[in-house]
């Protein structure tokens, strides 16, 4: 949909020059990266003069290649010695706004230009973490300056070991959401997301465990390393700090070899297991909807997320995400855990599965029929999304009502199976 808008618009004859930014590619997912610079290339190729009216700036990080799909791209390289009078007149300007440091300004004007290497971020977390000091003794000052760390994962690594141990275990679970989700969640919905617990059975259960001012609760426990946007959508500071979280393992940067980062390890499988069971959990819960009941015959243009949170989430934040992307977390992790395959399975008791069957209306484009009761078996919902390691386990707990459901949904599930291998 958006690349159609994007195209018409390069395509307009009536626009006679067109300047187009596109920052930050390196961010962009690996597929969706290559496929825009292809859709990018034929368009700007194709004989009708785009090219010739429009011009193209990318930025991004220097691992990105992107002379293969545009051979003709100039690429100016922003190296330490030409960003060197910018940030310098940064360093200054900022540590001005320090009166408490005056005495030291100097000092740390010098430690953080001569530390940035080309890096305003590495400036901009530094001079965070200075603003959040509890001293300004002068010693203590010198020492940190000398002992900063070269590397922005050496700043996250500091930001880490900063977190109370009684904060780490709220930390980790709202990282996972935050590295893993879909999308960006907004913070009402991460409040709802990081207080599901494997006990809570409604709502009101866990609203003890809800925090009532999580942007505050970010900024106590991460400082900048989570930011939240006018939208209120919840960010990693920079993509560097995705790919510093979402290592095999964390390891230190700078020198302290004892001390283990173990406990930050986020494993893909492990936190898809947390968002696919809280999805699932919170689909479970019983919600008051408003305008209508949640099996009635829905308009089929409400398909978008935006329309579907108006028509089953008004109120209830988080259930839209929870109804759209659920599987994409059950497909990303271990489909044959018992935690994972029970919170599934609480779904089929009665009243509990109506929102799987939203899910899978949405799927299919075709809204779900009162009539249409295939759509309430839980082996057809996993098939229908392709999660074939979930469907061979309801096979062996039995979920499938007869015997003939049974073999029609195992020939389909083999037809697909063969398809995709």
């Amino acid at each position: 949909m958006l690349w159609r808008v994007f195209e018409r618009i390069v395509r307009d004859n009536r626009i006679k020059r067109l300047c187009l930014v596109i920052d930050a590619l390196d961010e962009c997912e690996d597929n969706s990266r290559l496929l825009f610079l292809e859709q990018l290339r034929r368009l700007l190729r194709d004989g009708t003069c785009v090219g010739e009216r429009a011009k193209v700036l990318f930025t991004r990080r220097p691992h990105v290649v992107i002379t293969s799909h545009l051979p003709v791209a100039v690429e100016i390289r922003l190296d330490v010695e030409i960003l060197h009078h910018d940030i310098k007149a940064f360093v200054v300007a900022e540590v001005e706004k320090l009166p408490q440091f005056s005495k030291m300004a100097g000092e740390i004007e010098h430690a953080l230009i001569d530390g940035a290497k080309g890096m305003f971020l590495w400036v901009s977390l530094v001079l965070d973490d200075l603003r959040r000091s509890c001293t300004t003794k002068s010693r203590v000052i010198q020492e940190k300056l000398k002992s900063l760390p070269r590397s922005l994962p050496g700043l996250y690594e500091n930001i880490l070991r900063k977190v109370e141990p009684v904060d780490q275990p709220t930390a980790n679970i709202i990282l996972q959401w935050v590295v893993w989700a879909s999308r960006p969640l907004t913070l009402k919905e991460l409040t709802i997301a990081v207080a599901i617990r494997p006990q809570d059975t409604s709502l009101s259960s866990m609203e003890e465990e809800m925090e009532s001012d999580l942007r505050t609760v970010l900024r106590m426990i991460f400082g900048p390393l989570i930011t939240v946007d006018d939208d209120k959508t919840v960010h990693l500071v920079h993509q560097s700090a995705k790919d510093f979280l979402s290592q095999p393992d964390i390891s230190p940067q700078h020198g302290s070899h004892n001390q283990s980062l173990s406990g930050w390890r986020l494993s893909p499988i492990e936190a898809h297991r947390r968002l696919g069971i809280g999805c699932l959990k919170y689909m479970a819960f019983e919600f008051k909807l408003k305008n209508e009941p949640v099996d009635s015959k829905i308009d089929r243009s409400h398909i978008s997320e935006n329309a579907e949170t108006l028509r089953i989430g008004r109120g209830h934040n988080l259930l839209s995400y929870a109804v759209k992307y659920w599987q994409d977390h059950v497909r990303q992790t271990d489909q044959r855990d018992p935690d994972v395959l029970r919170a599934f399975l609480a779904l089929r008791k009665p009243g509990k599965n109506n929102f799987l069957v939203y899910s899978v209306s949405r799927m299919l484009r075709n809204w779900y029929q009162e009539e249409d009761r295939s759509v309430r078996s839980s082996l057809y919902v996993a098939i229908v999304f392709e999660l074939f390691d979930f469907a061979e386990e309801l096979v062996k707990c039995r979920c499938v009502s007869d015997l003939s459901d049974r073999i029609g949904i195992l020939m389909h599930h083999s037809s697909l199976r063969h398809s995709v291998d």
